[in-house]
């Protein structure tokens, strides 16, 4: 059998097992930047819709204590605090429509319930 093992065959096998090993390890790789991929696009996406969340948040926090003040009060509303209710309704609303166009791609806990809730909320 050994006289058969020519230097040539030898070489063969070599090269073949060292560019078997060199693929595993580039494939092995490549899975491993497609995990931390998907992982990165999956924190851009929860950023993203924490982002109009807070904002959303912040002007409803605002939005409410003005619009409590103003039914609270006799006088008739003013133009500047209406003005003013308005911005922060038109900036609040966006922020949270668009936010609810990217939940559905995040996976949470409660997923459905929440997002079916927060739906609901946001369309009365």
């Amino acid at each position: 059998m050994l006289n058969r093992l020519t230097v040539a065959a030898l070489l063969q096998a070599v090269i073949l097992a060292t560019a078997f090993l060199v693929v595993l390890g580039v494939s092995f790789s490549a899975w491993e930047s497609w995990q931390r991929l998907q992982t990165a696009n999956r924190i851009s996406l929860i950023a993203d819709a924490s982002a109009d969340m807070f904002r959303a948040m912040d002007r409803l926090r605002s939005d409410r204590s003005s619009t409590n003040r103003v039914l609270q009060n006799d006088d008739r509303l003013d133009n500047e605090v209406e003005k003013y209710i308005r911005s922060l309704r038109d900036s609040e609303m966006p922020a949270m429509s668009h936010a609810l166009e990217v939940l559905p791609a995040i996976n949470f806990a409660q997923k459905q319930s929440l997002f079916g809730e927060f739906d609901r909320l946001l369309r009365r």
